[in-house]
C-alpha cells in the first residue's frame, strides 16, 4: 500500500506495540501511515516516531504561517479567536469553533499545507448564537458591501456571538482600519462588536 516509502519507514513491533521509524516527505502521508498501521490486527498500540522531511529547502516558517492565516480567514473557516506560532516548520493552533461547525475540513486543508512537518490543534467548542445576533451579523455584512469607505482590499469575516459580534480578519494598511472601526462604531447601535483586525501589507491597493 505504501510502497513509495517502504525504503524509508521502519517497523518494529514489540510485546504487539508497533514502534514507527523513520521519514516521510509530507504531513498527510505520516498521518495516512499511522492510521493505516492502527488498522493492523492484533496489536495494542502504535508508538509514532515517524518524522516529515520536506525534500529540497525548507520553507521559511514566516510563509508557513501566512498559508495558515490564509486559510484561518476564509469565509468557509469555522475557526476565530486563533492563535497560531509556527516553528521549525511545526504549527500550533488554539482556536475556538461553533458548536455544528464542519472544522474537519479546514484542519484538513491546513494539513495539507506544503512545508508543514506537524500539526497540532487546541480547539474548544462554543455554544451557537442566538437567532438575533445571527440576524445583526447578516445586517452588518450586507452594511458593509453598501459602504464605500467600508468597501477596500480586505480579508474580514463577521461572526455572530453569544452577547456580541466578532469582526476579525486583515486589511492593507493602517488607514483602512481606522476607517473600518469608524465604521463598525457608526453601525453598532448598541450591539457589542469586537474586533481582531491585523494588517497585512500584501492585499491590493485601494
Amino acid at each position: 500500500y505504501f510502497s513509495s516509502i517502504v525504503e524509508t519507514v521502519k517497523l518494529n513491533v514489540v510485546h504487539s506495540v508497533v514502534y514507527v521509524y523513520g521519514s516521510v516527505p509530507e504531513l498527510p502521508l505520516k498521518e495516512e501511515v499511522i492510521r493505516e498501521i492502527k488498522k493492523l490486527p492484533d496489536i495494542r498500540g502504535v508508538v509514532d516516531l515517524l518524522s516529515v522531511r520536506i525534500p529540497g529547502d525548507p520553507i521559511p516558517d514566516d510563509e508557513l504561517w501566512r498559508a495558515v492565516l490564509r486559510i484561518l480567514e476564509d469565509h468557509d473557516s469555522p475557526f476565530f479567536n486563533c492563535e497560531i506560532q509556527v516553528r521549525d516548520g511545526i504549527l500550533k493552533l488554539n482556536a475556538y469553533y461553533t458548536s455544528g461547525s464542519d472544522f474537519r475540513t479546514t484542519i484538513a486543508r491546513l494539513r495539507h499545507i506544503q512545508g508543514l512537518r506537524d500539526a497540532q490543534f487546541e480547539i474548544e467548542e462554543v455554544g451557537a448564537p442566538p437567532p438575533h445576533m445571527r440576524h445583526v451579523a447578516d445586517m452588518l455584512r450586507v452594511k458593509m458591501k453598501l459602504d464605500k469607505k467600508a468597501k477596500m482590499d480586505q480579508r474580514l469575516r463577521i461572526i455572530p456571538m453569544a452577547d456580541g459580534v466578532l469582526v476579525e480578519g486583515s486589511v492593507k494598511s493602517m488607514l483602512q482600519k481606522s476607517l473600518l472601526n469608524i465604521f463598525i462604531a457608526r453601525a453598532a447601535k448598541g450591539v457589542r462588536i469586537d474586533t481582531r483586525i491585523r494588517i497585512d501589507n500584501s492585499l491590493g491597493e485601494i
